[in-house]
This record gives C-alpha cells, structure tokens and sequence, in this order.
C-alpha cells in the first residue's frame, strides 16, 4: 500500500449485511470485482471478531476492524495490528453502573468474544482479561425500552466522568420506527475507551499502512459510523439509516435489503 492506495471501510450489520446477517451474491461480486478494480475492501463493525468472521467469506478480504474501532486485525496473517483495552477497574465500574438495568454483558476479547451470563461466567472472570477493547451491555425484550433509555442519561454521565465513550447504541433506544429491526429483542450499548470509535479505528488502519485520509470512503447506517463519516474523504449512509445519519453523509444509497453496498460500488467501477 502507498498514500494514493484507495479504501473503502464498510459497516457490516444492517450494511454489507442483509436482515438475515448474510452477504448476497450479488454484494460478494461486487467487493471481489472493487478489490480487482484495486481498491483495498476493509470491513469496521461494532460486532466482535469471532461473530463477523465467518461472514465475509468468499470475498477476498485481508484486513477487518471490529469493536467500533478497538481492534484491529490483519485476517490474512493471522495478526493483531493495533488494539485499545479497558482496564480492569474500569471493568468492574460498569458491572456495578449498569447491573440493576441489563441481561448480559458481552466481552470482545481480541479474536473472541463472550456472553457472561449465559456462558456462566462471574465479573470476576472477566476482570484480568489483558484484551478487552469493548464491553456491550444488554437486555432482551421491547418491554425494556423505557428503562433502557433512561440507563442512557445515566451511562452518558458515567462514561465522561470515567474517561469511556459510548461507541453506539441500538436505533430503537432513539426512534421507535426502528422497533421490528432489533434483532431477537437486543437492546444494548457498546462501550469503549475515551477517543474510540469507527473513525478512530479507520484513521489508526490508514497510519499504520501511511494512506491518505482522503483516499478513503466510510459506508455504513448507524450512530457509530458518523465518526467514520466525519474522518473518512468520503462517506455513503445506508437507505435504512437514521435520518440524522443521512444527513451526515455525502451520498445515500439503497438500503441494506436491497443490495445498497452492491449498487454504490458498482457505481466506482
């Protein structure tokens, strides 16, 4: 790679992915026909590793960020390329914040991921992990909407004082048109260090490599890819994406179910 090398970051929920967490045929042609075409196809998910791996096969793709920009991982050679963690004491502040309000919590650990609660596992698991670049607090159920978007005025106060950022949060906490979409009633947040996020995590990919900022374009839906948005030269927002996500970008394609990734791409060749 050099300055000029083109790249694309692309979200993966609810953007590269389908309703049903699965890349079509026709949005696999498109990332193996933009990598020949010489554009470097880097997936930036929220998701953990081990959750999103075995959905990109088939499609050329050497380079992945995962935890809203706190890991970084060369697929190809089997390598850590950067990665953010929070501390242990800082780990126990969010169990005892957030315990009264969730279901589960689920650690990144690096390549892998785990649900403590139904792993059957204790906070105390948890706390000497050297690799935890995000925590994701949840609970399941629609009926936990109200106290979950109240836990947010709370967590926002908790993560500026305890120097952590909220990476994201699920849509419906904000827009109840977005109800029918939360996956088997998931409705949580993702938290990680203060200064992480999508468009730390792109930017931190394009210095290690020395790629011009400018040379790159961010796709994605959500809250966490208008980081992406605001650091990348170019950005695209899902047709299924918030309004105020829409507004952030600079062109909106179709939506995740319609092959939205596939089209904009096509459209560069």
């Amino acid at each position: 790679m050099n300055a000029n090398t083109k790249i694309i970051f692309s979200d993966l929920d609810e953007t590269l992915l389908t309703k049903d967490k699965i890349v079509t045929e026709r949005t696999k042609a498109a990332v193996r026909a933009i990598q020949k075409a010489g554009y470097i196809f880097v997936p930036c998910t929220g998701a953990p590793y081990d959750i999103q791996i075995n959905r990109l096969n088939d499609m050329g793709i050497k380079y992945i960020i995962t935890s809203n920009g706190g890991f970084i991982y060369d697929i190809e050679n089997n390598e850590a390329l950067h990665y953010n963690s929070i501390g242990s004491s800082l780990v126990q502040k969010i169990y005892d914040l957030s315990d009264n309000y969730i279901d589960d919590y689920e650690f990144h650990l690096g390549t892998i991921s785990k649900k403590m609660r139904q792993e059957g596992l204790v906070i105390q698991d948890m706390l000497n992990q050297s690799i935890v670049p995000q925590i994701c607090v949840f609970a399941r159920g629609m009926d936990k909407i109200p106290q979950l978007r109240e836990f947010l005025k709370i967590l926002k106060d908790f993560a500026s004082q305890n120097g952590l950022n909220i990476a994201n949060y699920s849509k419906v906490l904000d827009d109840d048109r977005f109800a029918g979409e939360v996956h088997k009633g998931f409705i949580g947040y993702d938290i990680v260090k203060d200064g992480i996020s999508k468009g730390s995590g792109i930017t931190k990919f394009c210095e290690i490599f020395d790629i011009d900022m400018a040379n790159t374009i961010a796709i994605g839906d959500g809250f966490n890819d208008v980081a992406m948005f605001k650091a990348a030269g170019y950005s695209v927002a899902m047709g299924n994406s918030l309004d105020k996500v829409k507004q952030m970008a600079n062109h909106v394609t179709d939506t995740n179910n319609n092959d939205g990734v596939a089209k904009f791409l096509e459209s560069l060749l």
